[in-house]
């Protein structure tokens, strides 16, 4: 075997390893937070980045959490210079598709929120009834003084 030859190897080993610790077979949720709601208000958003390591494709239809009255799936798009929000009604995410839910684009409205901790348990629902519960962290906004 030519020393390029083992070069290559060693390369299609990595390129494996590292992609097969990013497909686990499992639907993952990572850097998820909710904004603590502003004082008087009973509404926030929440972000994530969602990764399909499944070998099917995965369609999110819902989501809840204890002690809030709704969340839904939101879009942001432009519409001739204009802002526009609109419900979803799925995120669907293809085998080994990462989808990031940000501020600015796709993410979660929760409405009816009550004080919040420091982490909130989200329950996702797929299409075929499998759930996926996530700890998002709680980002408690503070005042900064003028």
């Amino acid at each position: 075997m030519s020393l390029n030859d083992l070069a290559f190897v060693c390369a299609c080993i990595g390129l494996f390893v590292i992609g097969g610790c990013r497909d686990s077979g499992e639907f993952e949720i990572a850097s998820a937070t909710v904004r603590a709601p502003v004082v008087g208000m009973d509404k926030t958003a929440a972000y994530a980045a969602l990764h399909n390591g499944t070998e099917a494709a995965v369609v999110l239809v819902g989501a809840s959490a204890p002690g809030v009255r709704a969340i839904e799936f939101h879009s942001i798009s432009n519409d001739g210079g204009m802002l526009r929000m609109r419900r979803l009604q799925s995120i669907a995410l293809e085998p080994g598709e990462t989808r990031r839910l940000e501020s600015g684009s796709d993410h979660l409205m929760l409405f009816g929120v009550g004080v919040l901790g420091d982490e909130l348990a989200i329950t996702f629902a797929s299409a075929t009834g499998d759930t996926f519960t996530h700890e998002f962290s709680v980002v408690h906004l503070t005042a900064t003084p003028d």
